[in-house]
């Protein structure tokens, strides 16, 4: 599920999907959110105050991926699921990152 094309996503249940990769569009779960490879979040560069993350993604239980990467874009105010992976910041992991890894490129 790619948010990119998306004017905004609410969902009244859970959402179960392969990947998840996020924008800054309002993206609402009222349940579980679960990425079963990975869940990837971009706020496209730097001239954001870094808050984006919280005005735009709400997900009323927790959110489980092995994977959890993003790029100017903190998910640090969800709650994540025991099993899943934290949150890396890719711009500060690795510098000359150009993005959240998309595609077939494994981040």
């Amino acid at each position: 599920m790619s948010t990119y094309t998306m004017d905004a996503v609410f969902v009244l249940g859970n959402v179960n999907c392969e990947t998840v990769d996020l924008s800054i569009v309002p993206f609402y779960v009222k349940g579980n959110l679960v990425a079963r490879k990975s869940l990837r979040g971009s706020a496209y560069d730097d001239g954001g105050d870094g808050q984006e993350g919280k005005r735009h993604v709400v997900v009323g239980a927790t959110v489980s991926s092995p994977k959890v990467r993003t790029w100017y874009f903190s998910l640090g105010h969800v709650t994540f699921a025991q099993d899943s992976a934290k949150e890396v910041l890719v711009e500060t992991e690795h510098e000359m990152s150009d993005g959240p890894c998309f595609g077939d490129k494994d981040c």
